[in-house]
């Protein structure tokens, strides 16, 4: 829960129009302030490298233009698209993504959003403003790096379920979509000529879904930096694809949105000297300045062994707590929910 001091500087921050960020580890109850006691954190809009990152207090830019969200028939055609164009390439996987549109609570924004992080104990979550009158909500599972005293983690997250909806062993589209991260993270570590551990795959619950997650660690020499190991894996493909430039390719004919800060990632650095580094996830842009019009982003793998309708479900599925909790009135992208 938002403590009152925290509650009150959020509000005084969004009312004045002021750069802010709160956020919270995961399993931890005390949320920390954005440059107080020794906390910088830093935010990367999608694709953007490490040397493009900056504090989110300092970050100067143009108020967001929302969008109006994913139509129905183009997201059909661009999953059905990826589906054909991956099996003629025969493997790897492109991340589509799609907007919802919708509104949040403006009498009860605070309360809602302190809501949506007590269903993500298990997440990094935060609440920025980086653009005046825009905040973006965020509780992410995906670790891109921690980095402590010469030790460097991360985790290669894909594959999605409901949790309790299967009793069984995770299927093989969801195995092999999830394999092809572990690969780039190893491989692409190991260029750096590091020496990767590799855990097991296991399965990492996350609110009301869950995901398969294989650890990855590796003792890093001096003359290795953060900046250098983030460089090297992202975007991983577990938020463009793989192949690199075949996903970007697809992303860039078929998306008809900008992803913005959705898939970037943020960086806190702490005053013990170590650094954290997150992709941006499970998120949304709430605009206080135009009737709280709010977008939510999720993106779903697309292989060869896709269907539209299972994908149709797992965007659903990725948004849903983000819909119900935040938001109201959502136009999404499928002629019918059920859910």
């Amino acid at each position: 829960m938002f403590p009152l001091k925290v509650k009150e500087y959020i509000q005084n921050c969004i009312d004045k129009r002021n750069n802010f960020a709160v956020f919270r580890f995961p399993g931890e109850d005390v949320f920390h302030i954005a440059g107080e006691n020794g906390y910088i954190f830093k935010i990367n809009e999608f694709g953007a490298k490490s040397n493009g990152a900056k504090d989110v207090l300092d970050y100067d830019s143009k108020r967001l233009t929302l969008e109006a969200g994913t139509r129905s028939e183009d997201l059909k055609m661009a999953v059905s698209t990826v589906i054909n164009r991956h099996k003629k390439l025969g493997g790897g996987k492109t991340v589509v993504s799609c907007v919802f549109r919708g509104n949040s609570d403006r009498e009860n924004l605070i309360e809602r959003i302190n809501e949506f992080f007590e269903l993500n104990k298990e997440n990094f979550c935060f609440i920025m403003q980086a653009t005046p009158g825009q905040i973006w909500v965020s509780a992410t599972p995906e670790l891109l790096l921690s980095l402590k005293e010469g030790k460097a983690s991360t985790i290669a997250l894909a594959g999605t379920r409901r949790v309790g909806e299967k009793n069984t062993a995770w299927d093989d589209k969801n195995k092999n979509e999830q394999q092809i991260v572990t690969d780039h993270i190893v491989r692409e570590w190991r260029t750096l000529g590091l020496n990767v551990n590799v855990g097991e795959p296991r399965t990492r619950r996350s609110c009301h879904i869950e995901h398969i997650c294989t650890d990855i660690s590796a003792d890093v020499p001096r003359d290795i930096n953060a900046d250098q190991l983030i460089d090297a894996i992202y975007p991983t493909p577990a938020i463009l694809g793989y192949p690199v430039d075949f996903a970007k390719k697809n992303i860039s004919e078929l998306e008809t949105h900008k992803r913005n800060f959705f898939a970037g990632y943020v960086t806190v650095c702490s005053p013990d000297g170590s650094l954290t580094a997150y992709v941006i996830l499970r998120c949304a842009c709430i605009d206080v300045l135009n009737d709280y019009d709010m977008n939510i982003y999720c993106g779903c793998g697309i292989t060869e062994e896709s269907d539209y309708e299972s994908e149709k479900k797992e965007y659903l599925d990725k948004s849903h707590v983000l819909r119900t909790v935040l938001g109201k009135d959502f136009m999404v992208p499928f002629d019918e929910i059920k859910e």
